[in-house]
């Protein structure tokens, strides 16, 4: 009953109940006031102690001591980890923790990735940021003109957004590449700013890029504007999520969550305010699967409190820059007419 009274006096406990029987503490608390380690602390000096596990990992790629440092920081932000030592030369981090209130599965590193992702960024320096992309497309461009000979094939670009992002020469020369694409196939080009809903979409979203609904609303305006009216047989979206966003839905997997693939991306652990500012961070920060499925379903399935989207028709992408888009759809027009498939 001592360690139950000591931790009823602790500051921020709302309630504390020791079971003999099974060695357990279960304590109520106010986590801006009091934290696990001064439970701990406390229950320590009264002569009892707390059940600890440890575990050791090895962390890939770690740079030098500073990165080592970091991560022991932020491991001992995680609720649950009591201490963490990192060695930067052989890359095997060593942390004790409390197995009642993290596991030891919930702890697993592949280039500063952890299974609880979200507390690993927040407790570096992710709080509190804002990502804002709106001087970045708040120029004028001179546009081309659409071209629309037939609903078949439907080609979206947004070219005024790719102009302010990269060379407006090689955006012309893009323009030029795809004006060819639609004849030969007889189908539209169209660049989407040109509808006002969907540019108050954009700009919406540019002001608030870490906003999923935001993002999906830009989505949505482009398919009700230009894809929903024409059910065209084949859509090419042209350009990388930035330019026209995929459509983002929630990965409800346990392994492999969208989430660890941050380190991959290289776009992990941001160095300044300004690398934030990446819807692609901020989709895979908080979990969500990118699709483009969405633009070529007329019908999606209900699904587990969402939408299940399954293609009804062809879509496709062209990403990477206006350069390499270029020589993609040169490859193409450059074909035989008559292909076959069996060669």
């Amino acid at each position: 009953m001592g360690a139950r009274d000591r931790g009823q006096q602790a500051d921020g406990v709302s309630d504390a109940v020791v079971n003999l029987s099974s060695e357990r503490a279960t304590i109520h608390y106010d986590p801006e006031i009091a934290e696990l380690k001064d439970f701990i602390n406390r229950i320590d000096r009264a002569g009892y102690g707390v059940a600890r596990g440890e575990i050791e990992i090895l962390i890939q790629r770690l740079s030098d001591d500073s990165d080592a440092r970091l991560i022991e920081r932020s491991l001992v932000e995680i609720e649950g980890v009591v201490n963490a030592n990192v060695n930067p030369t052989n890359g095997r981090a060593s942390i004790e923790f409390i197995p009642s209130v993290i596991s030891a599965a919930d702890i697993n590193f592949d280039y500063y990735t952890i299974a609880r992702f979200d507390e690993f960024l927040k407790a570096i320096r992710i709080a509190d940021r804002e990502c804002d992309v709106s001087s970045r497309f708040d120029g004028t461009y001179s546009e081309n003109p659409n071209v629309l000979l037939g609903d078949d094939t439907l080609i979206l670009w947004n070219q005024s957004r790719m102009a302010q992002a990269y060379d407006e020469t090689a955006v012309d020369a893009l323009y030029a590449q795809l004006q060819s694409l639609a004849i030969q196939e007889g189908g539209s080009l169209i660049s989407v700013e040109g509808d006002a809903s969907i540019s108050a979409a954009y700009a919406a979203w540019d002001a608030d890029c870490d906003s999923i609904d935001k993002a999906n609303a830009v989505a949505e305006s482009i398919k009700s504007a230009f894809i929903d009216p024409r059910a065209p047989t084949y859509t090419i979206i042209v350009g990388s999520d930035e330019m026209l966003p995929f459509y983002r839905v929630p990965d409800e997997t346990i392994v492999g969550h969208e989430s660890g693939y941050l380190a991959d991306s290289k776009i992990i652990l941001p160095t300044g305010p300004d690398d934030f500012d990446s819807p692609l961070f901020w989709s895979l920060y908080n979990g969500y699967i990118l699709t483009d499925s969405f633009y070529a379903d007329d019908d999606p399935l209900p699904w587990r409190g969402r939408q299940l989207f399954i293609p009804d028709r062809a879509i496709g992408r062209l990403v990477e820059n206006p350069v390499e888009i270029v020589q993609t759809v040169a490859n193409y027009t450059g074909l035989p007419t008559n292909i076959n498939s069996c060669t």
